[in-house]
């Protein structure tokens, strides 16, 4: 068997409990420090190769909110016409609006 090694430190033995709690402090610190470690190598990893939730839609150019906008238009010139021509009390009203 080995022989327990001799140091050159010599406390009395009531500090035994005081030592092994001081020592479980500082080893839980590592631990919490190498666990932020690992967590920030993580959230750098993913962030370079997960997309984030902020990209654009794919399809989307810069023709379609023109497009869009110009089909609100017509569609909104279409309902006021139509509402024209039922008129106020419910009978067909003929007009002219030209092109839409």
């Amino acid at each position: 068997m080995r022989k327990e090694q001799e140091t050159k430190w010599r406390a009395p033995q009531r500090r035994e409990e005081e030592f092994k709690k001081e020592i479980s402090i500082l080893i839980n610190e590592e631990k919490r420090k190498e666990a932020e470690k690992v967590m920030k190598v993580i959230t750098t990893t993913c962030g370079k190769v997960i997309t984030s939730k902020k990209t654009g839609v794919y399809w989307w150019s810069k023709e379609v909110p023109e497009a869009r906008r110009e089909c609100i238009k017509k569609r909104r010139k279409m309902q006021r016409i139509n509402a024209e021509k039922e008129g106020k009390d419910g009978s067909r009203v003929q007009q002219s609006h030209g092109n839409i």
